[in-house]
């Protein structure tokens, strides 16, 4: 409880345009979270504008996955990358108006501080549920 209150409150606040826009792909965004399970640690993003934008604009983005090394062996991390990764990265880049410009599947053994500082957890069901209810 004290988990999801935590991320209630300070989580990252992304623009509600951007928001709007992945709506249509939320269903296929959590399939491929669910197919996942406990092979996905995170989604990570960065996205370049943090303003809302015009619907004849574009958000650029970057996408990090991260693999969970305990259900993801260094032997498996090509079967996590053509499953998960990829698949996340080509759902959320068919949006219109939001374009991955850059994107990296990882394992959390070589994810660090420096990486976190950068790049903002996306929670889809915080992120997307949360502005639903607002509106």
């Amino acid at each position: 409880m004290m988990d999801w209150l935590g991320r209630r409150y300070y989580r990252t606040v992304f623009p509600d345009q951007f928001v709007e826009r992945l709506n249509p792909r939320r269903r296929a965004i959590r399939k491929i979270q669910a197919r996942a399970g406990d092979r996905l640690a995170g989604i990570y993003v960065r996205l370049a504008e943090t303003e809302e934008l015009s619907p004849e604009e574009t958000y650029h983005l970057i996408v990090w996955t991260i693999a969970a090394s305990k259900y993801v062996s260094e032997a498996d991390f090509s079967r996590f990358v053509y499953e998960v990764h990829k698949p996340l990265v080509d759902a959320i880049n068919s949006v219109n108006g939001i374009e991955v410009v850059s994107n990296n599947p990882q394992s959390d053994l070589y994810f660090n501080l420096k990486d976190l500082k950068q790049l903002d957890l996306f929670d889809l069901d915080l992120d997307l549920e949360y502005q639903n209810r607002d509106r």
